[in-house]
């Protein structure tokens, strides 16, 4: 079935409304949305609906208002927004229309969203990950770790490790070398072990 052919969800209002996946969170189009990411709310929505494709089909049906089969510039900010948490930047808007604008189409077909949308979903997931191992190691929310704080936690899910290893693990970390791992420290570190696996 074409999505175009698929069965409609009612049109989304422009102000005030439920956006899909966002439970009541606020949908203003435009300049009331604003680029700060409810975080909780929408990242656990995202992670609830998963990113299959079902999700993704029933969320750009939802946000194509006009029912054309392509998703208008403010029509696609809304769909990231249901889905991501966030809504897109001007400059990130830009880019991910680029190859719309390229091609003379009306809008942003099923098809370009789908790509665009899926790496959203991988880096939100992998943010909200990082945040949830910060949170478990900083036991004294300090909003930093310390040796101590790595030694605890490493004693609980990795007993095996050597305190040497702890100490250099920590010191790699410690970016800055102030004694302390900041969250950007730890983020940092989280996405290079990304980048290994």
């Amino acid at each position: 079935m074409a999505v175009a052919d698929a069965p409609r969800s009612p049109p989304i209002p422009l102000r005030g409304s439920r956006v899909p996946g966002l439970g009541e969170q606020s949908a203003a189009r435009g300049d009331g949305v604003k680029g700060a990411a409810p975080r909780d709310g929408a990242r656990s929505a995202a992670r609830r609906g998963g990113a299959g494709a079902e999700r993704l089909r029933r969320t750009f049906i939802e946000c194509d208002l006009d029912g054309d089969g392509y998703l208008s510039r403010e029509d696609f900010k809304v769909a990231v927004l249901s889905l991501c948490g966030y809504k897109p930047s001007k400059t990130e808007t830009d880019h991910l229309m680029a190859s719309v604008k390229e091609k003379n189409l009306p809008g942003m077909p099923f098809d370009e969203f789908r790509r665009a949308v899926s790496t959203r979903l991988a880096s939100v997931d992998f943010d909200d990950e990082t945040r949830r191992i910060f949170t478990a190691f900083d036991t004294c929310c300090r909003g930093f770790l310390t040796v101590e704080d790595f030694r605890k936690a490493f004693s609980l899910v990795a007993p095996h490790l050597s305190g040497q290893t702890i100490l250099e693990t920590f010191r790699e970390t410690d970016r800055d070398l102030d004694g302390r791992v900041s969250y950007r420290d730890f983020e940092t570190a989280m996405a290079a072990r990304r980048g290994c696996r």
